[in-house]
Parts: structure tokens; sequence; C-alpha cells
């Protein structure tokens, strides 16, 4: 993981150079909803943190001055606890991040024992999968921490996640795509590698590096071009928010009721909705997608204007062809992002797409795709 460009440029002027190690928790320095970039060069450790619509602020230590540093992993978060003399942080981040954060507590105490699980002679599937994501981690440098956040939640056993990160420390990427298509079934391979692309994909692109990786996977499980073309599309279009979010002359963002990005947000919250529960996943797939405080304020004003029949009734309203599949896509996911389509919810994506007339050859493809993404069952043996 690499730190965004301006605080990379500001942890240099700290320390003198760029970091070693990077991890981004998920929320504020102070326990609140933000975020915090944590990073040191081995040397100085800096948190640049901002709250939930706030801006960047930095806090630089060494550890020379830090008293006590741990991680510790709780529920599904990897924690990291530090304790200068004038303060104490506790951050909380991915399961996925446990390698990184126990890389940066040897720099205080290079004697520490490991806190990741001692890597297993031979793998599971669950294990073997874990240990896939994480070689995608490893190679690249922004790894989508939202989509890990929401691996970490799903996976049936979390141990499977240190497990699967010390089993790549011990023996690397080169050995798992030499074993991995004799551990995993074909059904597993594809869950596995539709997840690495979307783990991938946190900035909306591969760059050369990423499809190299993604390349050598895709052969040594066996995984047809097509099908791998199938998969970066559907990703792709997922990933495509910007298509949906009009500027004004003076650059901000439209956030009328008639705006693309509001209609679309409403749609999503009305998916949400529409079996009367919302889950926790649910939730943080929605915090992904609708960032901005006034987009949800005033999407949930237009859906309770028209109701549920009204705003489908009104699709594709300015929609064009382009958001009109980003949003399908995402109303699939989010449908589906327990793992689960259940029956109101079929039969609300059926309507969803007829109104938004996307094409059956295109909707078929991107359920295929996603079915095959979020049914992480599979790995346990159950269908």
């Amino acid at each position: 993981m690499t730190l965004p460009t301006l605080l990379a440029e500001d942890f240099e002027k700290v320390a003198g150079r760029r970091p070693n190690d990077v991890a981004r928790a998920l929320y504020s320095l102070d326990g609140s909803l933000g975020v915090t970039w944590m990073s040191t060069d081995g040397y100085y450790l800096v948190f640049h943190f901002k709250p939930a619509g706030g801006n960047f602020c930095r806090k630089a230590f060494t550890f020379a001055d830090a008293l006590r540093v741990e991680t510790k992993t709780e529920d599904c978060f990897a924690v990291f606890r530090v304790r200068f003399p004038e303060a104490t942080y506790e951050l909380k981040f991915s399961l996925w991040d446990i390698a990184v954060l126990d890389r940066i507590a040897r720099y205080w105490n290079p004697e520490r024992t490991e806190f990741l699980a001692a890597a297993p002679k031979t793998l599971t599937p669950l294990s073997a999968f874990c240990a896939g994501i994480h070689a995608i981690i490893e190679g690249d440098g922004d790894a989508d921490e939202l989509e890990l956040e929401w691996l970490g939640q799903r996976m049936p056993d979390r141990q499977a996640i240190q497990e699967g990160g010390a089993w790549i420390a011990a023996n690397g990427t080169e050995r798992l795509l030499a074993i991995i298509s004799d551990v995993l079934t074909p059904q597993q391979r594809e869950c596995l590698f539709a997840n690495q692309i979307s783990a991938a994909m946190s900035d909306d692109l591969l760059r050369s590096s990423e499809q190299e990786l993604i390349e050598k996977f895709r052969e040594a499980m066996g995984i047809k071009a097509d099908r791998c073309e199938a998969m970066l599309g559907t990703m792709l279009v997922k990933n495509q928010i910007g298509a949906v979010i009009a500027e004004t002359e003076g650059g901000l963002i439209d956030v009328s009721s008639t705006s693309p990005v509001v209609i679309f947000a409403a749609c999503l919250i009305a998916m949400s909705e529409c079996d009367e529960e919302q889950h926790a996943t649910e939730e943080a797939y929605l915090r992904r997608l609708v960032e901005r405080e006034e987009v949800v304020i005033e999407s949930g004003r237009l859906l309770e204007f028209k109701g549920l029949d009204g705003l489908i009734a009104a699709l594709p309203g300015p929609l064009d062809e382009i958001q009109c599949r980003c949003l399908m896509v995402n109303l699939l996911g989010l449908a589906m992002v327990d793992g689960q389509l259940k029956g109101p919810e079929q039969e609300l994506i059926g309507r969803f797409q007829e109104a938004l007339r996307v094409n059956d050859a295109e909707f078929h493809w991107d359920l295929e795709v996603l079915l095959a993404k979020n049914n992480l069952a599979v790995l346990a043996g159950a269908a």
C-alpha cells in the first residue's frame, strides 16, 4: 500500500524520505468516523488523520519515544496499539493488514515474537484463498481496503486470514502459483480470481504490474481468457462511480433531485431496504458508494417523496447507458453483499433491470461474475 501523493510528500518533510510501510485505519485517530493513514520509515511513525468531512492533520513520533507497541486481532479487525508518554493510540484495521502491522511493530522491538499464526504445512481451500488475497496485497501498492474489510467480515474462519498471510511470507507467491490449482476446485478458483481482481481495482484500473500478477494467477488456475475479460469488465463498470457524478460550473457536485448521483443513491437505498433489514455489510457497501452526506440526505428525500414505485417508474430518467449499467451492477452487488440473493431482492432486481433497459446479455454476465465473487461458502465446501 502507498500513501496518497500529498501525504507522502508531507511524510518526506518529516523523515527526509518516503515510508517503507503504510496501513490505512478504518477510523480517525480519535476513533470517530474518518480515516487514518499510518506510515513509517523504520524510525518515524507518522499518523495522517481526518474526521469525516474534515481535513488531514498530522502527528509524528519516533519509535524510540514509544513505551509499548502491540498488535492483536479482535473480531473482524486487526488492532494496532501504541503508547507514548503523552498519549495512547489504538487503531482498527482490516484483518488483511495484520502482516504489515506486525512489520511496523517490529521496528519498535525487532526481537518480538510474530503475531501472525504459524505458517501451515498444507493449505486448505480457505487458507489458500486467503494466501491468494495476501499475494495481491503484497504485489499491489493500492489494494481496495473496503473490499478487504468486506472479505474479512465474510470469512467463515478468520484464523485462515492470518494463516494465509503466514504461508505467503514463508513460501512466496511463486510457490502458491505452482500449487493453487491442486488445492482449489474450479468453482473455488473462480471465487478467488474474482475477488483478487476486485481487491486490486482500488483505483478503478489495473496497472501493468497488477495485470502481470493477475495474468499469472489466471494461467495458474486455468481461468479462460474470455472469462477473465468478463470479470474485468464487470469490476470496471462496478467501480465507475465517477460516471454518475455531475459537477456544476463551479466544480461542485450537483445534488439536485434530478442529478444522476442522487437518483443512483436513491435506488441503492431502496435496494438495501427491500427486505426490511439492513446488515452491516450492506451499510459498509452504501458507505463506500455514497460518501457525501448531502447526497445521502437528498437521495433519502427523493425516495421518500416518490416511493419505490415512483422511483422505478421515472427510470432511466437522465441516466445514460453507461450510468444505467453501473447502477445495475452496483444494485446486484448490494443485493448479494451478504452472499445471498433472496426472493424480494430477486424481484426488485428484475424490476430495476427492466426500468434501466440493461440488455439481458450484459445483465447475465454481470450476475454470473458477482455470484462467483460473493459465494464464499464454496470455500468451506458448501455450495
